[in-house]
């Protein structure tokens, strides 16, 4: 007599999306993007957010597959709903990157609302007058604010570089606040305090020869490559 007992199946093996993610981060770093891509976009289809922040990124940049912003904003949209911290930093970094910097100043307030940190990407924004109306004294501020953030809680030692960078290139022109050459090669000797800041280098050599723009610390370096490199920090 046959037996009625249903054959049952066998159980799927668990997905460890944690380890799936730091396997997909190692080959990333190792420059081996497209298997990286594959990794995170495999993670992000079974609900790892972490995974879904990073397929974003790399469609929205291009990185080891073709860039598809609109389909890169999808996802990191997704991953912000079900509690990705960085996704609205990245969203911001998505619109800059495609030249949507009004969007991209709105996303970057969103995010540092939430988790903060953002105060160099703003600053840059209305000394550019990039998706907000110039405005330096507001940048100045939001620059000092930025400094007063403990590394590596929400900000990166090369953030806050960055920042006394910039607020050495205002007091050597007077932009935004009563120009000041003494205080303008403090900050910027305090950026570069590991000699391995060319830019700050750069401008402490133009001082006493003639007043450096404004941005001159940022020449040699695209503003979307500086902002890549922000979010790579994280």
């Amino acid at each position: 007599m046959a037996s009625s007992s249903k054959r049952r199946r066998a159980p799927r093996a668990t997905i460890d999306l944690d380890g799936l993610f730091a396997r997909g981060d190692a080959l990333e770093e190792a420059g081996k993007t497209r298997q990286a891509y594959r990794l995170f976009l495999r993670g992000a289809e079974m609900g790892s957010v972490d995974c879904a922040d990073r397929v974003g990124c790399m469609l929205g940049s291009g990185s080891g597959v073709r860039k598809d912003p609109e389909r890169g904003l999808r996802w990191l949209h997704w991953a912000r709903k079900r509690g990705s911290g960085p996704a609205a930093y990245n969203i911001a970094v998505t619109h800059a990157e495609n030249g949507r910097w009004r969007r991209a100043y709105q996303w970057w307030k969103h995010s540092n609302a939430e988790q903060g940190g953002d105060e160099v990407e703003l600053a840059m924004c209305l000394l550019e007058g990039l998706g907000a109306r110039r405005n330096p004294a507001r940048a100045r501020a939001l620059l000092r604010r930025h400094l007063r953030r403990k590394v590596p809680y929400m900000v990166s030692e090369a953030g806050q570089e960055w920042a006394r960078a910039l607020l050495g290139v205002m007091a050597a022109t007077g932009l935004g606040c009563r120009k000041d050459l003494r205080a303008a090669r403090r900050w910027l000797e305090r950026a570069n305090k590991d000699d391995d800041y060319p830019e700050a280098r750069r401008v402490l050599a133009l001082l006493g020869r003639h007043d450096p723009h404004p941005l001159d610390v940022a020449r040699g370096a695209p503003w979307t490559t500086l902002v890549r490199r922000s979010t790579r920090a994280r």
